[in-house]
């Protein structure tokens, strides 16, 4: 069960996608706003991570010394967004899973280079450290 309230969360989101115009990930679609939104709320939450004071800082949140930019994808995602880890001021990439409502499943933890050097979710599972998963 979700801690998320079930509508506002995900209406906000899609006024903030509306008002970008276009998404962090470089992608025009509404659903990949929310898809980032989303993933970026539930990856500060539970891995109790700060989340970034200015959108323009280059990195979504800070924890432990790392700065992370965090991308969120659905099973029927083949390819991570070619934008999804685009360079910035970031130290750590994290990978948000998700289920077709977009709830989490997993989060996983990627090197600078992993995330930068690869878009196929197949091997940036392979690449990555497990730091959350849904149970």
């Amino acid at each position: 069960m979700s801690l998320r309230p079930p509508h506002a969360f995900l209406r906000l989101s899609q006024i903030e996608g509306e008002r970008r115009g276009r998404t962090a990930l470089g992608e025009s679609s509404l659903e990949a706003a929310v898809r980032r939104d989303l993933a970026v709320h539930d990856a500060v939450r539970r891995l109790d991570l700060v989340p970034a004071t200015r959108p323009e800082s280059g990195y979504d949140a800070r924890g432990s010394g790392s700065r992370y930019r965090i991308a969120g994808c659905t099973a029927s995602d083949l390819l991570v967004a070619a934008g999804a880890f685009r360079p910035g001021h970031w130290d750590r990439g994290l990978l948000v899973f998700m289920s077709t409502e977009l709830e989490p499943l997993a989060i996983d933890e990627l090197s600078f280079e992993a995330a930068r050097a690869t878009r196929s979710v197949v091997r940036l599972r392979a690449s990555g450290r497990r730091r959350w998963e849904g149970g």
